[in-house]
C-alpha cells in the first residue's frame, strides 16, 4: 500500500514539481492546500493522510502550517522543504524531517519512508488507564436496544465531544452490521471499512490501524463498516475484539456505535468495553425492551457495574428520571433532553453543528463528554456545544 500525502504549498510551480516527484516515487496526493495554518489542517485532515509534505520558506507564512501540522494532526509525519537557497540547508523544525529540492523521487520517497517508520516508534500518547499496554484507550459502547433512540448521533457527538474536551486522539468504530450511516453524517468518504482493517490484521498482528481510518476535520477517525451491513455475517466476535484492541492501541478514547439485536458480536463488544452507555427513550417499549437486554447483557458476561443508562427525551414529554429508574431497576447516569433544534438540523442533513450555545442536547452532550474525558464539567468556559440529530 502506497503512503499518502498531503501537500501545502503557496507556490503553484514548486506545487506540480512536488505533485510529480510524488506520482514518480509511487507515492499518493491525496490532497493539497495553497494556504496554511488551521485552513489546512481542516482540509488535511479530511483526507486522513500518512504524511504532510510541507514548503518552508522564509518569505512565506509557512512556519505556521508547520506548527499547525504538528499540532492537530498528532502522529502524522511531517517532511519539509524549501525552494529558498538561504534556508535549503537550514535545519528543518523540530519534530520534522527535510527533503532537497529540487525534487528526486527516490529520495523523497526515501525521506516520506523513514519519516513513517519513525512515526511508527515513536511511544503513542499517555493513556487514560496509565501504562498498562493491554488497555491503552478508555473503550466506550454506546447500545440502544431499540431503534430510533438516537444512538448513533449520540456515539457520533459523544466521539467528536470527547476529541474536544480531551485534545487527544479519539476513534470511532461502527458496528459489523451498521448500515453505513456515518460516513454520510460525518461527510467523509471512507477508503476502508472495518472488514479490511481485519485482513490486515489477520496478516500482520502488529499492523498500524491509522491508514484504514477515515479522518474528519474534528481530530476523529472513523473506522466504518461496508454500506449495507454486508459484513455482519461475515465478522466473528473475536475479530471485531482483535480491531478494537488494534485500535485501542494508538488512540486514547475508543467509541463503538453498536447494533441493536444483541448477537454474538455486539456481546463481545460489549464485554470488550470500559463502559456501556444504555441509551434508552421514556416510552414503555423502550423501557421494556432495555430491562430485558439488561437481563440477556447480565447473562452473557457483561459487567453491569460498568455500564450507565443514558435517557434521550426524543420527544417533549418528559417523564421523571425516578420512574425511569424503577421501571430498569438501576440509576439514570444522564439525560439528554428534548431540543426543537434536532429537528430543524435534521431537515437540513447537519449530524454535528458547533455552536456557543450551552443548554438542551447540546450542552448536556458536552458535559457527558466532558465528564468521561475526566474533565470538570462545571467550567466558566465551554469551547463548544454540540447539537445532537435524531
Amino acid at each position: 500500500m502506497s503512503a499518502r500525502v498531503f501537500v501545502i504549498d503557496d507556490n503553484e510551480a514548486s506545487r506540480l514539481e512536488a505533485r510529480a516527484a510524488l506520482s514518480a516515487a509511487g507515492l499518493e496526493l491525496v490532497g493539497e492546500s495553497e494556504v496554511g495554518g488551521r485552513a489546512a489542517m481542516l482540509a488535511a485532515s479530511s483526507c486522513s493522510p500518512d504524511a504532510v509534505l510541507v514548503r518552508l520558506d522564509a518569505t512565506a507564512p509557512e512556519f505556521d502550517s508547520v506548527a499547525s501540522a504538528l499540532a492537530h494532526l498528532p502522529g502524522t509525519p511531517v517532511v519539509v522543504y524549501s525552494t529558498a537557497a538561504d534556508e535549503a540547508d537550514s535545519p528543518p523544525p523540530d519534530g520534522t524531517a527535510s527533503v532537497g529540492v529540487p525534487f528526486e523521487a527516490a529520495q523523497l520517497r526515501r525521506a516520506i519512508d523513514a519519516a513513517l517508520d519513525a512515526a511508527r516508534t515513536e511511544a503513542r500518547p499517555a493513556s487514560p488507564h496509565g501504562s498498562d499496554p493491554e488497555a491503552a484507550a478508555t473503550v466506550i459502547a454506546v447500545y440502544s436496544s431499540k431503534g430510533g433512540s438516537g444512538k448513533t448521533t449520540l456515539a457520533l457527538n459523544l466521539a467528536v465531544g470527547l476529541r474536544l474536551a480531551s485534545q487527544e486522539p479519539v476513534a470511532l468504530i461502527a458496528a459489523p452490521n451498521d448500515q453505513g450511516d456515518l460516513p454520510h453524517m460525518m461527510e467523509v468518504e471512507a477508503r476502508h471499512t472495518l472488514s479490511t482493517l481485519i485482513a490486515a490484521l489477520d496478516a500482520d498482528p502488529a499492523a498500524d490501524v491509522r491508514p484504514f481510518m477515515s479522518g474528519h476535520s474534528s481530530g476523529v477517525a472513523l473506522l466504518p463498516a461496508a454500506p449495507g451491513a454486508v459484513e455482519g455475517s461475515t465478522v466473528s466476535p473475536e475479530a471485531f475484539v482483535r480491531a478494537i484492541d488494534a485500535v485501542s492501541r494508538q488512540f486514547c478514547f475508543v467509541v463503538l456505535d453498536l447494533g441493536v439485536t444483541l448477537d454474538p458480536t455486539t456481546l463481545a463488544a460489549l464485554r470488550r468495553a470500559s463502559t456501556v452507555l444504555h441509551l434508552v427513550t421514556p416510552s414503555g417499549v423502550s423501557l421494556h425492551r432495555a430491562a430485558h437486554a439488561d437481563r440477556v447483557m447480565a447473562a452473557q458476561g457483561v459487567d453491569a457495574a460498568q455500564t450507565r443508562v443514558v435517557v434521550n427525551y426524543v420527544t417533549p414529554d418528559r417523564v421523571p428520571a425516578d420512574r425511569i429508574e424503577d421501571a430498569l431497576g438501576v440509576p439514570v447516569f444522564w439525560t439528554i433532553p428534548h431540543d426543537a433544534n434536532l429537528h430543524r438540523n435534521a431537515e437540513m442533513g447537519r449530524a454535528i453543528d458547533q455552536s456557543p450555545r450551552k443548554g438542551g442536547a447540546a450542552g448536556a452532550i458536552t458535559r457527558l463528554a466532558r465528564q468521561m474525558a475526566g474533565v470538570p464539567v462545571e467550567t466558566k468556559r465551554i469551547i463548544t456545544t454540540l447539537n445532537m440529530l435524531a
